[in-house]
């Protein structure tokens, strides 16, 4: 990315598969020998963003990656890179970085899922944004705007890995079926709504394994199948129950492959009407604008942003 006038612009990027290498120094390697950066270029910020808990900004140990990704490493390794001789290095979450592309120009263009409801007394339109994505697993993260800077500073969850709750006798009857399928005593979000929980769903219904990728083209092609509105109706629980932890009157935005690649699963009325399901807080629901970020590069332009922003 180049900045332009306080404005990040992309110039180049480049996909791989992160289980392919065998370490965070044999990746970065790797990605400088694509020749997409040329020694001509002076870096003034590098970032990464880390699906997994990061400590002390400078460490993490992602539970879907076989290795950790240390940040002094980083500074080693680039450190042979004239390029990089003055740029700043940092080590986020990704959902940190998926959170600040809604500051970028992607929130602009984002696709309106749930227009808030009007004349709510006490809702504050700048408050707290909640960021949501399933894909490998759910990602979440929140914006808390400080009110001296103005500036948002990006809070990291690990919200994923709680306990998924079911509410009725068919729901569990599913529970039970996918505790056993992946062999675990306990569900989390993370187990259910993401790609592998469109798997699940599937076989569920139809006694049959496909990868996500398969499932998705069936639903595309019929959006009154059951696993969309099981899916729906388990992704919008969990949607609600981050706005409401984290009470994110600024509104929602939905990140992510799953939902990203396929927004039908979101656009119907069972979505809406699970996430504004409460005997407490329905007016509180009501007023969370939803809306969702498709671009599947949404990380790197919040990476940017985070980036030009710190």
């Amino acid at each position: 990315f180049q900045n332009t006038n306080s404005n990040i612009v992309r110039i180049n990027s480049e996909w791989v598969t992160t289980n392919e290498f065998s370490g965070f120094k044999n990746l970065l390697s790797h990605i400088l020998s694509l020749g997409i950066l040329n020694d001509s270029l002076n870096f003034e910020s590098v970032v990464f963003a880390a699906a997994g808990p990061v400590t002390s900004m400078r460490y993490c140990d992602p539970p879907n990656i076989p290795w950790a990704i240390d940040l002094e490493e980083a500074k080693t390794f680039f450190s042979d890179y004239k390029s990089f001789n003055q740029a700043n290095l940092y080590l986020i979450n990704d959902f940190i970085a998926q959170g600040f592309s809604a500051l970028s120009e992607l929130g602009s263009s984002s696709i309106e899922i749930k227009v808030s409801a009007k004349g709510n007394d006490g809702v504050a339109p700048e408050g707290t944004i909640a960021i949501i994505g399933p894909g490998t697993g759910l990602g979440k993260a929140m914006l808390v705007k400080d009110q001296t800077t103005g500036k948002y500073i990006g809070v990291p969850s690990e919200g994923g890995h709680s306990l998924f709750p079911v509410c009725n006798k068919e729901e569990l009857s599913f529970y039970e079926f996918a505790a056993k399928k992946l062999n675990i005593s306990e569900l989390t979000f993370e187990n259910v709504v993401c790609g592998q929980g469109l798997s699940l769903f599937y076989e569920y219904f139809e006694s049959k394994e496909l990868k996500p990728a398969e499932v998705a083209k069936i639903i595309s092609d019929n959006n009154d199948h059951p696993v969309v509105g099981l899916y729906a109706n388990f992704f919008a629980r969990a949607c609600k129950a981050f706005c409401l932890e984290s009470y994110a009157t600024g509104g929602l935005y939905i990140m992510g492959g799953v939902v990203g690649k396929n927004p039908f699963l979101v656009q119907n009325n069972i979505f809406k009407e699970e996430f504004e399901r409460s005997n407490t807080m329905s007016k509180v629901l009501k007023s969370i604008e939803i809306r969702l970020i498709s671009n599947q590069e949404s990380g790197l332009y919040g990476a940017a942003f985070y980036a030009l922003t710190n």
